[in-house]
């Protein structure tokens, strides 16, 4: 009987394969919009795209998104909310290893701490960009 209970709870807990794909077609189903210059339709979805893969637990798709919504918030000079996301984002590829995610993203908060004066900052994450290109190769991007 124990091991009958704890298959349910084993099997109410994990999120059913269907479900993991559809984090994963939110986040494309976002894209799409971004790239049709559906902004706020793009940033609702991703939003919700966002919420989606924290439930499923997808961090891939969670970091991704989060790493869009970031970026596109940069572009309108939403310094503190774009910091919120890219931070979040940047904990997510680091759990993951993904280190050149993690090079983008301190490239985009040295950028975003440029424009919000705030110098020493920027240059603190610059140079965390400029270690993990290195440490990856990418000599453009180091440039």
């Amino acid at each position: 009987m124990r091991w009958l209970i704890s298959l349910v709870l084993v099997l109410m807990s994990a999120p059913p394969v269907s479900a993991q794909k559809a984090a994963a077609q939110s986040l494309k189903d976002a894209i799409g919009l971004y790239q049709a210059g559906d902004i706020p339709g793009s940033r609702r979805a991703l939003e919700q795209t966002i919420d989606l893969a924290i439930q499923q637990q997808d961090r891939q798709v969670e970091a991704e998104a989060r790493f869009i919504v970031g970026t596109a918030l940069i572009q309108i000079a939403q310094y503190e909310p774009a910091n919120v996301q890219l931070r979040a984002a940047l904990a997510l590829f680091e759990q993951l290893g993904n280190q050149s995610r993690q090079a983008e993203i301190y490239s985009a908060l040295g950028g975003n701490a440029f424009s919000a004066t705030n110098f020493p900052q920027a240059r603190s994450d610059f140079e965390k960009a400029m270690r993990l290109y290195e440490a990856l190769g990418n000599w453009s991007a180091v440039a």
